[in-house]
């Protein structure tokens, strides 16, 4: 047998077209960045997860309330840049941030401030790259001086965040706000006809990011009295849930002073199915929020700051982080073994059931299907668990 050499082969170098690859790929990331951010972009129509789940946890375990793994390294790109002092990020676009600093010291003093005292900071590369998991609205970061322009040098934990798989990039987490604490789901009974499966996604959602879930049903000037009752009939599990729901109307100002005397002193993101009258009812609860909007729309919608976004706007009474509207929510990494655990009804009832590791799905002497069965459980609650657990084990129905 012929003896083999002891010279261990070099490792190839990457040549011209290896570095045209590369240079391609990150033009391709950027350019993405800047393509525009419609509604109809953050559709989803099933439920979708990365190719790694998370470690897995108990049934009803809470998830950790800092929210670091996905945010970006910091390390800035050169040494020169002293830190100025944190901000905070009310509105993100491609490779830049609109921030209101802490302090108004002699770095920022003379810059362009927006109607918020906001004012620009770019972010370095490793943040451009992956900022729609990296940096979003609410986030609080770390600011350097770098020759005229500002820049985002460091990221800091998130104590609470709402995020969803992104519609272009399933594999990617979209992170859709951050630090807010309480999280609003507007819904309606008509025009459009409620949506409990979303409400569902929502709640999972919410809980996994430590924020503090209400559900604001709107419009209930359109159902008529006599209607009223089998109308509200699909809301009893969340009551049952002891979940805060606030009844209200845009329209007429019925239950708009309870809102927002909930809302009161907290900084809160409204989401929910696209024509639900978020933007309504933000109006409603801050007569100045139109008009401190479309400043500020108009302040940062200048240059490159041109998608359809999420922004943080101060109203007084509360502040606000609103969202665009989506018609299904995916949900980010969820290991099909914890999906129970978010839902209280079906985790309580699964104590009876015969296997340990029942799914609920298909298993004999399954105490969560007769608990169904039975009316002990909402057969609507149920067929969201259902409908989640299949698709993030695409089993199919």
């Amino acid at each position: 047998m012929a003896k083999r050499s002891g010279r261990r082969k070099r490792p190839k170098r990457a040549g011209a077209k290896d570095s045209q690859v590369a240079q391609r790929l990150v033009k391709s990331v950027r350019e993405s960045f800047e393509g525009g951010w419609e509604d109809s972009a953050f559709d989803l129509e099933a439920d979708l997860i990365g190719a790694e789940p998370p470690k897995r946890r108990s049934p009803g375990a809470k998830s950790p309330t800092g929210h670091t793994a996905s945010v970006a390294p910091t390390t800035p790109d050169a040494a020169e840049g002293a830190v100025r002092g944190e901000a905070e990020i009310l509105s993100v676009a491609s490779g830049v941030v609109w921030v209101t600093p802490d302090d108004d010291d002699q770095t920022v003093a003379g810059r362009d401030r927006g109607p918020q005292n906001e004012i620009e900071a770019v972010l370095p590369s490793h943040l451009a790259e992956t900022q729609r998991s990296s940096v979003t609205v609410g986030d609080r970061v770390r600011l350097a001086e770098h020759g005229d322009d500002l820049r985002v040098e460091e990221v800091l934990p998130r104590r609470t965040w709402l995020s969803r798989p992104d519609p272009l990039n399933p594999r990617q987490e979209r992170v859709v706000a951050a630090n807010m604490d309480v999280v609003a789901i507007a819904a309606s009974l008509v025009r459009p006809a409620l949506r409990p499966a979303l409400i569902d996604r929502y709640l999972i959602a919410v809980e996994r990011g430590g924020a503090t879930p209400i559900l604001v049903v709107n419009k209930l000037d359109l159902v008529a009295n006599p209607q009223r009752e089998a109308e509200l009939e699909p809301l009893t599990p969340y009551r049952d849930l002891e979940l805060e729901i606030f009844f209200v109307s845009a329209e007429t100002d019925r239950g708009i002073d309870q809102l927002r005397e909930r809302l009161r002193g907290t900084t809160a993101v409204f989401v929910g199915h696209s024509g639900v009258g978020k933007s309504s009812l933000v109006n409603a609860l801050a007569p100045q929020a139109e008009a401190a909007t479309g400043e500020v729309d108009r302040q940062v919608g200048r240059g490159r700051h041109t998608t359809t976004r999420s922004n943080l706007y101060d109203l007084g009474p509360f502040r606000l982080i609103d969202t665009p509207g989506i018609r299904e929510l995916g949900l980010w990494r969820l290991d099909p073994a914890d999906l129970a655990g978010y839902f209280p009804e079906i985790a309580a009832a699964s104590v009876g059931c015969r296997f340990a590791d029942c799914t609920h799905i298909h298993e004999p002497d399954c105490a969560v299907r007769a608990a169904v069965d039975r009316g002990e459980i909402s057969p609507a609650r149920y067929a969201t668990y259902r409908r989640i657990y299949e698709s993030l084990t695409d089993r199919g129905p």
